[in-house]
C-alpha cells in the first residue's frame, strides 16, 4: 500500500476522505475511504462505472459513518486487473481491498446495477462478514441474455476505446457530448467531469472487459 493522500472537496464536500492506492496479488484499486462509526458502508457501482459515481451519495451520507468507495480494476484510476472481470474475481478483489485498508467486518454492501452481482456474491461467500445489503435497482440472473446485441455492444466498445486512444478523442467527445446532453440536459460540472471520465480510452476498455464477462457472471 502506498502512503494515503488527502482528497479534500472531492468527495463528501469536505476533509476526512483519504485516498489510497492498494496493491493487490495481480493489480491495484484506488480506494476512497473515511473512517467511521459502525459497520463499513461499502459502495459498489454499475457495469463499468468508476468509483466517482458515488461522489453526490458519498456527500449525503452521515458524517459519522465508515465508508468505503473505489475503482474496481480497469476503471477509473485503478490499473487493469487479470481477466476475465467476472463478478465473483471481482468480489475477490473487494476483500482483498478490505484486508488492504484494515477495514475490518461487518460491512453493509450498496450494490448497483451489476454491483448487485458482486454484493451477493461476497455475502455468499462471507455471509458472517456482512451485516446486510442494499441492492438499487439490480441487475439479476433472471434478465435475458441476448447474445447478438452483447456482441454490437463489445464490437462498439472496442471501437470506441480504439478511437478515443487516437486524435479522433477530440472529435468523439464532442459528438457524444451533443448527444448525452440532449438526455442530461442541463450538463452540470458534475456529470461533465464523470462523462470525461467515462471517455478515456483506459476506462472504455475496463467498460468492455466487464461486459464481456457479463454473461458469465449471470450463469
Amino acid at each position: 500500500m502506498t502512503s494515503a493522500e488527502r482528497d479534500l472537496g472531492a468527495w463528501g464536500g469536505g476533509s476526512g476522505w483519504v485516498t489510497e492506492q492498494v496493491q493487490l496479488l495481480d493489480t491495484v484499486l484506488v480506494a476512497h475511504h473515511r473512517p467511521g462509526a459502525g459497520p463499513v458502508i461499502v459502495l459498489e457501482a454499475g457495469l463499468g462505472l468508476p468509483g466517482s459515481f458515488w461522489r453526490d451519495v458519498c456527500a449525503d451520507l452521515p458524517s459519522a459513518s465508515a465508508v468505503l468507495c473505489y475503482d474496481r480494476a480497469g476503471l477509473g484510476r485503478s490499473a487493469p486487473g487479470v481477466g476475465p472481470r467476472t463478478g465473483a474475481k471481482q468480489a475477490q478483489e473487494l476483500r482483498a481491498l478490505l484486508s488492504g485498508l484494515a477495514l475490518r467486518p461487518p460491512y453493509v454492501l450498496v450494490g448497483h446495477s451489476a454491483g448487485a452481482f458482486i454484493a451477493r456474491i461476497f455475502t455468499a461467500a462471507h455471509p458472517d462478514e456482512v451485516a446486510g445489503i442494499v441492492l438499487i435497482d439490480p441487475a439479476h440472473e433472471d434478465e435475458p441474455v441476448r447474445p447478438v446485441s452483447e456482441y454490437l455492444l463489445n464490437a462498439t466498445l472496442r471501437l470506441l476505446s480504439v478511437l478515443a486512444a487516437t486524435r479522433a478523442r477530440g472529435w468523439l467527445f464532442r459528438l457524444a457530448h451533443r448527444a448525452v446532453g440532449r438526455r442530461w440536459a442541463p450538463l452540470d460540472d458534475r456529470r461533465l467531469w464523470l462523462f470525461a471520465q467515462m471517455s478515456r480510452p483506459e476506462q472504455l476498455t475496463g467498460l468492455l472487459r466487464e461486459n464481456q464477462a457479463h454473461p458469465q457472471t449471470i450463469a
